[in-house]
């Protein structure tokens, strides 16, 4: 699969340049469509008075955006992140940090949960102008606050660590806790900044994927992804449970982390393989059994040599059958605050495989 940005190609934004747009003809002095865009490009629905305030980040009369990272490389990530605006020199900041505490850790081949911060005008991971704002408005000095995705709940508090504020995004790998844990010692991925009514609309979720790439300065890249472009309709996934999640993003065809990120949209635990296997009749195929015991709907979602989701209804069972191999499965639940289960596990050929789903193993 190749990994690609789905920006258009690099943009320059112009600050505190006021576009007008008259008649259709564009007037101004040095500015550019792209900027007059992301100038007037809106930063809510409307009228918010009727959305609860926790779920407008930081109290901020913005809508929320949502935003995860799914690492790809072997390496743990570290840096910082945040979104403002491009115009306002001081005031709108919002920002995190991979890497300063071990719920905010993002370990080799991790995703994070998806949080909620209000839309600004520009979004980056590693850029220079959100660590000079963080400096000039005093914020490495202040606990911060990240919250979770749709729900405005706090996801968790930290202060900035100061060896994390700087531009780009660094790999190590030392373990969290260590004290060369902050240092970029297997290199660096260039910062990536996208911009509002460009890359991202106020009813986004952003996706950054980071990828070792040999050829590229530091050896590691950032690449960009929006919800929209891949065929979600985020106002209609944050309504859906874990489960109804699985099943509509089943015709996307998305990789596991993606997968994991817009259907958990929050926290993953990982457990032991749970398929229990009995020898079969075909030594090409895997026949699957989901076995729900559990007073809950379930989705199961498998990817490997096949990838497919099973939606399994509560007290009944679902038979598919799959080519052999190694497989890494996801379990959705229709708990609306449920983490997903992630467990992963090699089937082989002339096996029959029996998930036997409880309330308890739920």
């Amino acid at each position: 699969m190749s990994w690609q940005s789905c920006r258009p190609g690099p943009a320059v934004l112009t600050a505190g340049v006021v576009c007008v747009m008259i008649l259709g003809v564009l007037i101004g002095f040095g500015c550019t469509p792209f900027a007059f865009v992301n100038a007037t490009a809106p930063l809510s629905n409307g009228d918010l008075a009727d959305v609860d305030d926790a779920r407008l980040a930081d109290g901020l009369r913005r809508a929320p955006i949502g935003v995860g990272v799914i690492n790809r490389t072997p390496y743990r990530a570290i840096g910082t992140f945040g979104g403002y605006d491009p115009q306002d020199q001081e005031t709108i900041v919002t920002f995190g940090q991979l890497g300063v505490t071990e719920g905010f850790d993002l370990e080799p081949n991790g995703v994070t949960p998806v949080y909620a911060l209000p839309t600004t005008r520009a979004f980056t991971l590693g850029g220079r102008r959100i660590i000079d704002l963080v400096f000039d408005n005093d914020l490495q000095k202040s606990e911060a606050v990240l919250r979770s995705y749709p729900t405005g709940a706090t996801f968790g508090t930290y202060v900035p660590a100061k060896d994390l504020l700087k531009v780009n995004i660094g790999f190590t790998g030392a373990p969290f806790g260590d004290p060369q844990g902050s240092v970029p010692s297997q290199g660096t991925a260039e910062a990536m900044t996208v911009y509002l009514g460009y890359d991202y609309t106020r009813d986004s979720i952003l996706i950054f994927d980071l990828l070792e790439d040999a050829n590229a300065p530091g050896g590691f890249v950032i690449a960009y992804r929006e919800s929209q472009a891949l065929g979600v309709d985020r106002d209609r996934l944050v309504l859906l449970s874990p489960n109804a999640r699985a099943v509509y993003l089943a015709p996307l065809d998305l990789d596991r982390q993606t997968f994991q990120l817009l259907t958990g949209l929050g926290t993953v635990t990982v457990g032991a393989p749970l398929f229990t296997l009995d020898i079969g009749e075909d030594p090409n195929v895997v026949k699957v059994t989901i076995d729900n015991q559990s007073s809950s709907d379930v989705s199961v979602a498998l990817f490997g040599t096949d990838s497919l989701v099973i939606p399994t209804a509560a007290g009944t069972q679902a038979e598919r059958t799959v080519a052999p191999g190694f497989y890494e499965y996801v379990i959705a639940t229709s708990g609306e605050n449920s983490a997903l289960l992630l467990n992963s596990q090699m089937l082989n050929g002339r096996a029959e495989a029996t998930l036997a789903l409880t309330s308890t193993s739920l």
